[in-house]
């Protein structure tokens, strides 16, 4: 029965609304999130479209330098802090309803859609295949569940970027062809990186006969893809100009990512490593070096997962290496696994068990990405993600053909057992981190916005102000990037007019001063619990 379909989706969505609300959903995973979630609370105090965040500070600091939200840019007498429109705007009116809370279920929904997309993909490129698996992989043991449960663009990203690749490979008439490239061009408005990896698709195809004479006999289906995705590109950048004026959001973090691009090389060597294969949130050689042994031992289990005559001692020795890193990993505690492959281990049996023309196709365009997408990413801070957040998408093509390939080996067999269980394992061991990180997050505001009415927060750790924005407007706040640039922000609440402040010393401070220029320590020092880390708090007058 035609039900039943539901059954699997709605299970999906159950589980991550489950884990979203078990943790606190007024923070998230990311500090990226809270900047989206204060937005959206300035837009539902306004009952605007616009999404501006203010600033109390703007007269004396109009360049943002101490703004409150880490990364937020004047345009004009605003101030902005998102980089992605769309989520935020289909959001607002799940906020009026519901609040934090409420938005959770857009990237919920967009994780759902990637599972399905998967799945329907899945039989796409192998007819044998019934997609279970895929959908299932995608949907419970691999990254798309983690970012799931945060207000971010990446859950829904894959699933879109996933439903125009399966809608592209379907297109045997100009609806669907038009549909394909508006959806494409929905996931590449949603995340850049996605253009690079439909981009690696289309360069691949070409090289595939069926799939080029498929759309070079068919001009018009090629002509309505790009239609489409024309249109929905000059939508989104009409409605961003609008809301946004010149150079929206998206638009100009990308151009100036691209201006950026192979610089710092050895950066973006670093990061490929950290985001293809770490495992500690740090990136210290040897946590990358160990990340490198746990990818190489994963490999080995995919191996004999999709090849059943390889070497058992090969399989084993190299899978249980693997497994033993993992498990000393979680014993060490809860935190991010910044490496696409031991977060999403069936995605390594991808690169060993692509059979079909199409399995092919998804194969190549996913690998022919990465380097793009290691040369454009953002430099630096990388460590502090969930496997790969930029490759997000080549992974999910990668579980695609590996779910497939270990669908026909036999998923009953020892090494299929033992990698989805890897999969798995590491994938709820990232929820475990999610509830337990945005319940620390969010009491640790609790705690810093307990002072007294009138009094400003100026905190030394730049990320701590957007880490939950559910908190923004309810007292003014500064941030210093360390300690030495606390003169200024003080400044600055000078020439507002503060006479009062809550001082938030981070790092490695083990006492507040007496006086910082024209300011005077006027109390006690109380500590704050920030995830294992003590932050000082401490009253100055002026």
């Amino acid at each position: 029965m035609r039900w039943k379909r539901l059954v699997g989706p709605l299970v999906l969505l159950a589980v991550y609304l489950g884990v979203g609300w078990l943790g606190d959903a007024r923070a998230a995973s990311f500090s990226d999130v809270g900047g989206k979630v204060a937005t959206l609370r300035v837009m539902g105090e306004r009952d605007s479209w616009e999404p501006d965040v203010g600033y109390w500070a703007a007269a004396a600091d109009p360049e943002a330098v101490h703004h409150p939200l880490r990364h937020t840019v004047p345009r004009g007498d605003r101030y902005v802090q998102i980089t992605s429109l769309p989520l935020v705007e289909a959001a607002r009116p799940l906020w009026a309803i519901g609040g934090a809370r409420a938005i959770l279920l857009l990237p919920a929904l967009g994780a759902v859609l990637a599972a399905v997309a998967a799945g329907w993909l899945a039989r796409l490129v192998d007819p044998a295949s019934d997609g279970r698996l895929a959908f299932w992989v995608t949907g419970l043991a691999s990254p798309v569940a983690f970012y799931a449960t945060d207000f971010w663009e990446h859950a829904p990203a894959v699933g879109v970027a996933l439903l125009a690749v399966a809608l592209a490979l379907s297109a045997d008439r100009v609806p669907v062809a038009a549909l394909a490239g508006a959806t494409a061009a929905l996931g590449v408005v949603l995340r850049s990186e996605v253009a690079l990896v439909l981009a690696s698709l289309v360069v691949v195809a070409a090289f595939i006969p069926e799939e080029r004479r498929r759309w070079t006999r068919r001009p018009a289906l090629l002509v309505a893809a790009v239609a489409g995705g024309v249109a929905v590109l000059a939508a989104s950048q009409l409605v961003e100009r609008s809301l946004l004026g010149p150079g929206g959001s998206r638009a100009a973090r990308s151009s100036g990512l691209v201006e950026g691009a192979g610089s710092v090389v050895a950066t973006r060597l670093r990061d490929a490593v950290l985001t293809g294969f770490g495992i500690f949130q740090n990136e210290h050689p040897l946590s990358l070096l160990l990340g490198a042994v746990v990818a190489v031992g994963i490999l080995c289990l995919a191996l004999g997962a999709v090849r059943p005559g390889t070497s058992p001692l090969l399989v084993w020795l190299g899978g249980g290496v693997a497994i033993a890193l993992l498990v000393v990993r979680g014993a060490l505690g809860l935190g991010f696994v910044p490496g696409l492959l031991p977060a999403s281990a069936v995605a390594a049996a991808g690169l060993f068990g692509a059979r079909t023309s199409r399995e092919h196709l998804l194969l190549g365009g996913g690998l022919l990405a990465l380097p793009a997408i290691w040369l454009l990413q953002w430099p630096g801070e990388q460590a502090p993600q969930w496997g790969g957040r930029y490759l997000l998408v080549s992974g999910a093509l990668l579980v695609v053909v590996g779910a497939n390939a270990i669908d026909r080996a036999g998923m009953r067999r020892a090494p299929a057992v033992a990698l989805l269980a890897v999969a798995a394992a590491v994938t709820w061991y990232g929820l475990a981190w999610h509830v337990d990180r945005t319940r620390e997050v969010a009491r640790t505001v609790e705690a810093l916005l307990d002072v007294a009415d009138g009094r400003v927060v100026v905190a030394t750790d730049i990320n701590l102000g957007r880490e939950a924005g559910w908190w923004y407007g309810e007292r003014r706040w500064l941030t210093a990037d360390g300690e030495e640039a606390l003169p200024d922000a003080l400044a600055v609440a000078a020439r507002s007019g503060v006479a009062s402040v809550e001082l938030v010393l981070a790092g490695d401070a083990v006492e507040a001063p007496d006086a910082i220029g024209e300011w005077r320590r006027s109390g006690g020092v109380r500590t704050v619990d920030h995830q294992g880390d003590d932050l000082l708090v401490v009253t100055y007058e002026r």
